[in-house]
């Protein structure tokens, strides 16, 4: 018996120590990042775009290995999505023009700045990402724990919920939809881009995309979940047809990874599938930047470029296109505080102010803080769209990047809520809506989300209200049918 003891002491011991030794080796190895990051950005030394190419994906590959090394986090996850979009979006054209890949840049970074705004963009998103790291960390360390505080203010029958959802959002997202691959035909991308649609209508359509999130967690036939599953990725694909690509890719991002790894066990097989899938939507989404500005725009259109010539040029046009969000922070470099003041938390204030459609109008310094880019002179701004690494920097400065850590948190905190057993299933509905928002905010702006996002929980806690209302109604019908027997 004393040397049964003996054994589980020495193995507890043993335990402690590599417990220990893991988490040296985490701080050690973290510490070299920061060390590395903050010597750079103190210096400040001149690098071509192959130098901060190379120095991005490193970083990255290191962070999301770290990450799963020493806290657990999945490869594919919402935190390395997140991650890998700051990434794409913020050191694409870096990549593209680094490496020499081929391919079009309808906005390259040399317009919005000299290579002094360059440097100090590019060093503020290398040292954003760390600390996006560091939240993650802080987060994933301490374990998943369970979480109570909006179970009881979001209704329990998901299928129902999800139906009303989609019955309040249907006809804003009908007409939204609709009207867009009407210009599209007529006008192109530029007939698209030009449309103007109010925020509480996009707010009432993304119910529509909230709702179909709860349907999927809600439906439990296997065939009706497939056949769901497929449905919206045809539907989101033609939309995505019309040119407009960065919503729709958020929101499938989002429903891949729910419908492979929150809803069932993925194997090899399925894996092979979803290789074989993300393949030919990533060419789908790539050949839709080579033709949505010319007359071979439209499916057919896109599906002869994915198989064509222009494919050759595919990766260097996404790169292109999509890595422009380096501009949006080099302006907030060039411009602020110079040529515009920082907006010391405006923005965010405004944000919130905005879930009150017609509100901040009343207040023009406000008003004018719900997006930066509206105080530059458009003539160097149009067409630009936001960074929520430039909004950082606008509003804070240099300390702006530690917003990242909090950011970090709460993705972490969303990934262990969605694939915890222990979260009630409205909750993750709720948390992959959430998300589905946080993947657009890396090329948007915090007014463009907030408004989205109060407002569907509201909906969601009066859906709990008359969810209750109608649970108790039926057990005071019951009640006097038993009585009157």
């Amino acid at each position: 018996m004393a040397q049964t003891d003996d054994k589980n002491i020495k193995m507890g011991k043993r335990e402690r120590l590599l417990i220990r030794s893991k988490n040296a080796a985490a701080y050690t190895a973290f510490l070299w990042e920061l060390v590395l990051v903050a010597v750079i950005v103190l210096m400040q030394p001149s690098m071509d775009c192959t130098q901060m190419a190379t120095l991005s994906i490193v970083q990255e590959l290191f962070n999301i290995g770290f990450l799963n090394a020493f806290a657990a986090v999945p490869l594919i996850s919402i935190p390395t999505v997140f991650s890998l979009f700051s990434l794409i979006f913020h050191a694409g054209q870096l990549i593209k023009m680094g490496y020499g890949i081929p391919g079009e840049v309808p906005l390259p970074f040399q317009l919005y700045g000299e290579s002094v705004h360059l440097q100090k963009a590019f060093l503020f998103y290398l040292l954003s990402q760390m600390l996006l790291t560091v939240g993650i960390y802080l987060v994933e360390k301490k374990g998943r724990q369970k979480n109570e505080s909006t179970k009881k203010l979001l209704p329990e029958n998901v299928l129902w919920c999800g139906e009303v959802l989609m019955v309040i959002g249907a006809l804003p997202r009908i007409f939204i939809d609709f009207r867009a691959l009407a210009a599209s035909r007529s006008g192109g991308y530029e007939g698209v881009y030009l449309l103007y649609t109010p925020q509480a209508l996009q707010t009432l359509a993304f119910f529509f995309d909230a709702g179909l999130l709860f349907l999927l967690f809600g439906c439990n036939d296997k065939r009706k979940r497939s056949l769901l599953f497929l449905a919206v990725l045809l539907y989101k694909g033609l939309m995505m047809s019309t040119g407009s690509r960065q919503e729709k890719i958020g929101f499938l991002l989002v429903w891949l990874y729910l419908y492979y790894f929150v809803l069932q066990k993925i194997n090899y097989k399925k894996l092979a599938g979803l290789v074989v899938l993300c393949v030919v939507g990533l060419m789908f989404v790539m050949a839709i930047g080579s033709v949505r500005s010319s007359s071979g725009a439209g499916v057919a259109g896109i599906v002869h470029a994915m198989f064509s010539s222009r494919a050759t040029y595919m990766l260097g046009n996404i790169l292109g296109e999509f890595g422009a969000a380096i501009d949006t922070i080099i302006i907030a470099v060039k411009y602020a505080p110079d040529t515009i003041n920082y907006g010391l938390g405006t923005t965010y204030i405004a944000g919130l102010l905005s879930v009150i459609p017609g509100l901040i109008s009343k207040f023009p310094v406000l008003a004018e803080s719900t997006s930066f880019l509206g105080k530059i002179p458009q003539d160097v701004v149009y067409a630009l769209g936001g960074s929520y690494l430039g909004e950082f920097y606008y509003n804070f400065a240099w300390l702006g990047s530690v917003l990242c850590v909090p950011l970090g948190a709460l993705l972490a905190a969303m990934q262990d809520c969605i694939t915890s057993e222990k979260t009630g299933t409205s909750e993750k509905c709720w948390y992959a809506a959430l998300t589905t928002l946080l993947l657009l905010f890396v090329r948007g702006y915090f007014t463009d989300m907030i408004q989205k996002l109060v407002w569907l929980f509201l909906a969601l806690i009066f859906l709990r209200l008359w969810e209750t209302e109608r649970i108790n109604a039926t057990y005071r019908m019951r009640e006097r049918s038993r009585r009157a027997e």
